[in-house]
């Protein structure tokens, strides 16, 4: 790991090429420059401090030590920028969460560091405090999962190692929040459960007051519950819905996390295994408890319904409905937007790695996820009856953040996409408005509904690559022109579709 790190490096801060998606929200850099990455350094210095370099280390810290912003009447506060090339206060926005990344990772330097320089320990330790500060300031509350426990971990340091006292009584208090609350509203993600895990394995190294421990091995064992009933073995995948994940498989990282905490070979797809790992765990690994582990190596047959988020004021709350079988899982969330990051409607079928089928949905426009959109999903055993609409008061692709002010987006073409993924897929449209879709290990069908029109009468055509096969549903596709979402209200896509891991061949 220190190694990949390692030869990413450069000077001392890591340098990263922007990707495209980053740019728009938070950060206005060019896609594509070369930029220092604060978060991803102080993982780098942390790692060297577990392995001795402490050289190495004291540089990548005293070259990100001054990027935090330090004046206490200041908006930003207590935060660090993505880059070295972005302070804060030209960020659009800034992100406030980085108190919590990187407050933690300078927490454990200065934990894990049997030695640094005096003057370095106490520019750390105040660097803590003042990100802890922060975190008090903006007071995330539980429904934020994975930010309500970082900055848990961070303010209980500060408050137990460092002398904050009422930073202790608070981190007491937010993790007890986070026991009471009973659920994650970050539901089921492989992203952010296991960076909740990772948090929970960090907290446990770095804190001794007893209540607090108690609470965080309270989390920590809901967090493998929810990931064992959601595993579905056959296929080594994780069941959905999905709340945030930034695949349709498990990532390698993912894959590697799991498999050392479960004792069990979780391979990575093949459509993952060469990518760069964007992500690293870096908490001492503490194993699923074990009376969870058998969940993990055999497959069920099983249905099940339940709440996954509360009604919370006049947002209504999230139930998924997951369907397994031995070579077949199929889930779906009641309600849930169409942001890049969801996965409402989430299928897996056939087997591992190769064999593997995955069966998605997602709201496009102009060929890129659209965030303006809510499904509403119906599902009994394998059919799910559903309904794609458009909603205001979100983004364009991501869910909020690049939302734009007059609510009025620019598009030439609108459609709404179920996509089948695996080896040899092939589409077909058996009747109209009725469509098979196939690969050598599952089959799915589709039957496109009336529905609400935009400004033409709604088409659906099917159509596929080496990849995935797929039906689109089409809104509008024409000259580019604005859409007001708020005159978008009235259109509907109605759709059901029908899956197994059974696969009948279509012919030509």
């Amino acid at each position: 790991m220190l190694h990949e790190l390692e030869s990413a490096f450069d000077s001392a801060c890591q340098m990263v090429r922007l990707p495209a998606a980053d740019v728009g929200y938070h950060s206005t850099v060019p896609a594509g420059h070369m930029v220092h990455h604060a978060r991803a350094s102080l993982d780098y210095a942390l790692l060297l401090v577990r392995r001795g370099e402490l050289d190495r280390a004291v540089a990548i810290v005293e070259a990100v030590l001054p990027l935090q912003v330090t004046d206490p009447t200041d908006e930003h506060f207590g935060i660090w920028p993505w880059y070295l090339e972005e302070p804060p206060h030209e960020m659009k926005p800034a992100d406030w969460n980085w108190a919590d990344f990187c407050g933690l990772r300078l927490a454990e330097i200065d934990h894990d560091a049997d030695i640094l320089p005096e003057s370095l320990r106490h520019r750390v330790r105040d660097a803590v405090v003042m990100a802890g500060w922060s975190i008090f300031r903006r007071n995330v509350g539980p429904t934020y999962t994975n930010i309500a426990l970082k900055g848990a971990v961070v303010t209980g340091y500060a408050g137990e190692a460092l002398g904050q006292d009422e930073l202790l009584r608070y981190a007491r208090r937010r993790i007890r929040n986070m026991v009471d609350f009973n659920e994650f509203s970050e539901y089921n993600s492989p992203a952010y459960a296991l960076i909740s895990l990772d948090v929970c394995e960090r907290a446990l190294n770095l804190l001794d007051d007893a209540s607090m421990r108690a609470d965080w091995r309270t989390v920590h064992r809901r967090l493998w519950e929810m990931i064992a009933k959601h595993f579905h073995a056959p296929t080594m995948q994780w069941a959905g819905p999905h709340s945030r994940a930034y695949s349709d498989v498990l990532l390698t990282e993912q894959a590697e996390f799991l498999s050392r905490r479960i004792g069990l070979n979780v391979p990575a797809h093949p459509s993952v295994r060469s990518r760069l790992r964007l992500g690293v765990f870096l908490g001492p690994a503490i194993d699923c408890p074990s009376d969870l582990v058998p969940a993990f190596q055999a497959g069920r047959d099983d249905e099940w319904e339940a709440k996954l988020v509360r009604d919370l004021g006049e947002k209504a709350g999230v139930r998924e409905h997951v369907w397994m079988r031995d070579n077949a899982c199929l889930a779906s969330a009641s309600t849930e937007t169409t942001w890049v990051q969801r996965r409402p409607l989430l299928g897996y079928f056939g087997g591992a790695t190769e064999r593997l089928s995955v069966l998605t949905v997602q709201l496009l426009k102009d060929d890129r996820p659209w965030a303006s959109g809510q499904l509403s999903l119906r599902q009994q055993g394998p059919c799910i009856e559903g309904e794609v609409r458009f909603i205001p008061g979100q983004g364009d692709y991501h869910l909020m953040l690049d939302a734009p002010p007059d609510g009025e987006f620019d598009a030439s073409d609108i459609r709404f996409r179920v996509r089948l993924a695996g080896p040899t897929p092939l589409a077909h449209e058996s009747r109209e408005h009725s469509f098979e879709l196939s690969t050598r290990t599952s089959h799915v069908r589709v039957v496109i509904g009336e529905g609400n029109p935009l400004l033409h009468p709604l088409v659906a055509v099917a159509d596929g690559d080496a990849d995935a096969c797929w039906v689109d549903l089409i809104f509008y596709k024409g000259e580019p022109r604005p859409w007001p979402i708020t005159q978008m209200q009235d259109a509907l896509g109605v759709f059901v579709i029908e899956a197994d891991s059974t696969s009948p061949r279509i012919s030509d």
